[in-house]
């Protein structure tokens, strides 16, 4: 009787599973840190949203008063305003024509830790133009640059 050797192989050797161990480590590597700071980008998120209404309501007062709101109250900012991840909503204006209104945006210390694992702010500067209404800026405060929104950077 002959025996042959002509059996297909089955299964994988050891270094087969190694190197996928190692292929799916280094995409993990990789991905991990995207995914955090994307998941901190959507809680930033929260707070650019507070914004845009207590904008526009700074915007309609300079516009049917050619002035900027010197206080919150004239603004019609609600600083009570707490939400998972925003502790606080401020406002300073200069209540004057040519002056400009500071909106600020406090964020609460998140788990993965903003900046040194602290609070951070995103300050929104609206100034008021005669012709064009007011214009916002949002280049202020302590919010790490990667964590902004791309028009805030």
């Amino acid at each position: 009787m002959k025996h042959t050797m002509n059996k297909a192989q089955q299964g994988f050797t050891l270094i087969e599973l190694m190197i996928v161990v190692a292929i799916i480590g280094i995409l993990a590597s990789i991905a991990i840190p995207a995914y955090q700071d994307y998941t901190v980008r959507a809680k930033i998120s929260e707070g650019i949203g507070i914004a845009a209404a207590n904008k526009t309501s700074i915007s309609e007062y300079y516009v049917s008063r050619s002035t900027m709101p010197s206080t919150a109250a004239l603004a019609g900012v609600n600083t009570a305003q707490s939400t998972a991840y925003v502790s606080a909503v401020g406002y300073s204006g200069a209540g004057t024509a040519a002056g400009a209104g500071n909106l600020t945006i406090t964020f609460r210390e998140l788990s993965t830790g903003i900046v040194n694992g602290t609070s951070d702010t995103l300050i929104f500067r609206g100034t008021g133009n005669s012709t064009n209404g007011v214009a916002w800026t949002c280049t202020g405060g302590t919010l790490v640059s990667k964590y902004r929104p791309a028009n805030c950077r």
